[in-house]
C-alpha cells in the first residue's frame, strides 16, 4: 500500500462520519487494514477507543519521531489529527512499500547483473574472433617468412596484415636500393685504387729505365685521387 495524504484524510472522514465512537467500525474505514494499520482515537471524556492489535503496537513500539514510528521491527507513518475536541492518531504501514521497492530493486539488479554477464560473454566472443587472427599474424611474422597472409575477417586484422605487408616491401625494397647502391660504389671505387695501384707498381719497376713516364704517371695518380675523393664525398652526401 502506498501512503498518501488522500488516504489518510478517506479515513479520518470514515471516522468522523461515526456518530458514537462506541460503535466504530475500524473494518469498514477506507484505506485501513486491520492489524497492519493502527488507530487511537481519543475523546474530550478521556475516552479511548483502538482498533485491533494498536495497543501490543504501542507496547512494542521502539522509536517515535516526527513522523516516523518504528514497532516491532516495522516502519510506520505517523499521523496526528485534533478536530471538535477529538484527537486521532493513526499509525500507517509502509511495510508494502518497502516490499515494492525491494522487488524494484531486486529486479533492476537482476537486470543489471544479466547485461553485465551478456557483455562479458560478447566481450569474451569478439575478443578471440579478433585475437586468433592477430595470433597468427604475430606468429607469422616471428617465423621470418617475409609477407603475412592476409585474412578475409575481421576487417581490422586485414587491415593491419595490409599495412604491416605494405611496411615490409618498402623495407625490402629499401634494403635493395641500399645493396645496389653499395654494389656500383664498390664498383666505382675499385676502378680508381686498380688504377691507383697499377701505375705505382709500374712506376716501382721502371722509373729507372724510362724516368719519362714518372711525370705522365703521377699526373694520371693525381687525376684518379681527385676523381676517388669525389666519390667518398658523394657517398658520405648520399649516407
Amino acid at each position: 500500500m502506498q501512503i498518501s495524504d488522500r488516504e489518510t484524510s478517506a479515513i479520518m472522514t470514515g471516522m468522523k462520519n461515526v456518530s458514537n465512537l462506541s460503535t466504530m467500525n475500524f473494518q469498514d474505514l477506507n484505506g485501513f487494514q486491520e492489524q497492519k494499520d493502527f488507530i487511537r482515537i481519543r475523546s474530550q471524556e478521556n475516552q479511548t477507543i483502538m482498533s485491533k492489535g494498536t495497543e501490543n503496537f504501542l507496547e512494542n513500539r521502539t522509536f517515535s519521531f516526527w513522523k516516523i514510528t518504528i514497532s516491532n521491527g516495522k516502519l510506520y507513518d505517523t499521523v496526528y489529527k485534533k478536530d471538535k475536541g477529538i484527537t486521532y492518531e493513526i499509525w500507517l504501514s509502509l511495510q508494502d512499500i518497502f516490499e515494492e521497492v525491494g522487488a524494484v530493486l531486486a529486479s533492476v539488479f537482476a537486470i543489471l547483473l544479466l547485461n553485465y554477464l551478456i557483455g562479458l560473454l560478447l566481450i569474451r566472443h569478439y575478443s578471440k574472433k579478433i585475437n586468433g587472427p592477430i595470433q597468427k599474424l604475430a606468429f607469422e611474422a616471428s617465423q621470418d617468412s617475409g609477407l603475412l597472409e592476409v585474412p578475409e575477417a575481421p576487417v581490422e586484422v586485414r587491415e593491419l596484415a595490409i599495412n604491416f605487408n605494405e611496411l615490409v616491401k618498402s623495407l625490402q625494397e629499401k634494403i635493395e636500393s641500399e645493396k645496389e647502391f653499395a654494389s656500383n660504389l664498390s664498383h666505382e671505387l675499385r676502378t680508381p685504387v686498380m688504377a691507383i695501384s697499377g701505375y705505382i707498381s709500374l712506376l716501382k719497376r721502371r722509373r729507372e729505365e724510362h724516368p719519362e713516364i714518372v711525370e705522365k704517371s703521377l699526373n694520371y695518380l693525381e687525376q684518379e685521387s681527385e676523381r676517388l675523393k669525389k666519390l667518398i664525398e658523394d657517398f658520405l652526401t648520399l649516407s
